[in-house]
Formats: C-alpha cells, structure tokens, sequence
C-alpha cells in the first residue's frame, strides 16, 4: 500500500508547478494570466513568421519577469522561503524552453540546452551554458531586450541555441569554460545562499531555502545518509562544514 502521506506531497508539488508555469502576465498582473499553452502556441506561431506573436512573447517575459509579479505569486500562493534570484531565473528558463522546443500541447520535461554547445564568438571553445545562465541576474533585468531574444530565436531554426547563447553574451560577462571550481550546480547554491544572505537569513533559513530548491548535499553528506540541508545544520558533526560552505560562497559573491 502506498504511503498517503508522501502521495499528497507529490499531488502538492505537482500543483505548485502547473501554478507557477501558468503565472504569466502579458500587460500588467491586473490581467488575465497567460496560460503555459498559450505561451506554446504563441511560440509556434512566431516561428511561423508571426511578429505579432513574437511581440506577444517578449511582452509577456518583460512583465512577468518584473519584481512585482515575483511578489503577486508569493503571495498569492502563500509561499515561503522563495527568493527572488531563483525565481526569477526558473522563469526566465521556463520561457527559453518554450522558445527552444515548443508545440502546442506539447509539455517540455527537460530543458533542451542541458549539455554543451558551441558558441559563436568564443573560437569554437565549448562553453557550458547552464554556466552562463546561471550568471544572469535580476539586475539584468532593465537592460535585457526579451524582443530581440524573441526574434532571434524564432528566426533562427537551424540553431536555436547558438541563438540563445549568442544573445545571453551581449548581456553577461563571458565565463569560458566551466572550471571544476565551479560547477553549474555549485553556481546555483552560492547564488542561493548569496541572495539569501543579502535578505539576512539565518543559517538554518538558508538551508531550508537549498532544500526547498532540491540543491543537494555534498558527497560526504550524502555518504553519511544526510540529505538534507536542515538535517546537516542540526548534526553536530555537519555542522561546521555547513558554516563554512555558507562563508565561503558569501565571501566569493
């Protein structure tokens, strides 16, 4: 017999997914939401040819991006623990992945550019684009032209992705080839506990926020059966290891 307990926590986060991919506003959140399928059909139309529909895209990205529809969402699903750097990254990602690989009706399960890809630019050096996603950040936000993404992508269908990449460099600081130093997932815990930091989050708050983005723990953690950040801070043993992987991220933010 199943576990009832573990089925609704499923059915819960099942709900809280279809809710944020359909929190999009085209205007201002005074309107409608703009659906995730409609967000798909628009996408397929604008690779049709369709500029109205492309301009229907980057408006919506520009105002469901904004810091206020972050705050509209939070509150209006009574959410906690969910900053604003991570979120706005997820839906920047959600509307990439419509652009890249889009149907309508068709769900997408994973995001097309995981994986490497060259760059135009970069003299064919491979560069790991979930890296460079990870460097975009809200303060981007005024200077980002969500039109000329739109346009790009669209008309662009033998390589969506050199597209895309090629838009996010005019943008960011190029980072080059991911290092061991940092990877793409080390990248996305320090940007969580950096932005957690900048809120004055607590030790402990912090590591209820990487557990609520699913970062997971080190090796050694894991080898020792934790797997859960709240779970290391309260082990004496962990402890410290969590207090120093906080200083350190904090010092190179």
């Amino acid at each position: 017999m199943g576990n009832p307990a573990a089925a609704d926590a499923a059915a819960q986060i099942v709900d809280r997914q279809i809710a944020f991919e359909n929190f999009n506003f085209c205007g201002h959140t005074d309107s409608p939401p703009v659906s995730l399928n409609q967000l798909q059909k628009w996408a397929y139309e604008a690779r049709h040819g369709s500029r109205e529909a492309q301009k229907h895209l980057a408006d919506t990205m520009l105002w469901t991006l904004r810091y206020t529809t972050f705050e509209a969402y939070v509150k209006r699903y009574s959410i906690k623990l969910v900053l604003y750097t991570a979120w706005y990254l997820e839906k920047f990602s959600m509307f990439v992945r419509i652009l890249l690989d889009s149907d309508p009706g068709t769900p997408y399960m994973e995001r097309p550019w995981k994986g490497r890809f060259r760059v135009p630019g970069y003299s064919d050096a491979h560069i790991e684009s979930d890296h460079l996603l990870f460097q975009l950040k809200p303060e981007h936000y005024e200077r980002l032209d969500f039109h000329e993404l739109v346009q790009s992508i669209s008309e662009h269908p033998e390589d969506r992705k050199a597209a895309l990449l090629a838009w996010l460099k005019k943008y960011i600081q190029p980072v080059g080839v991911r290092t061991p130093q940092e990877s793409a997932a080390t990248a996305r815990r320090n940007n969580l506990i950096r932005q957690a930091h900048a809120d004055d989050k607590s030790g402990r708050e912090i590591c209820e926020i990487l557990d609520r983005y699913a970062i997971p723990t080190t090796k050694e953690m894991r080898k020792n059966e934790i797997f859960e950040w709240t779970v290391a801070w309260d082990d004496p043993d962990f402890n410290r290891n969590v207090q120093t992987m906080i200083s350190k991220a904090k010092a190179h933010g």
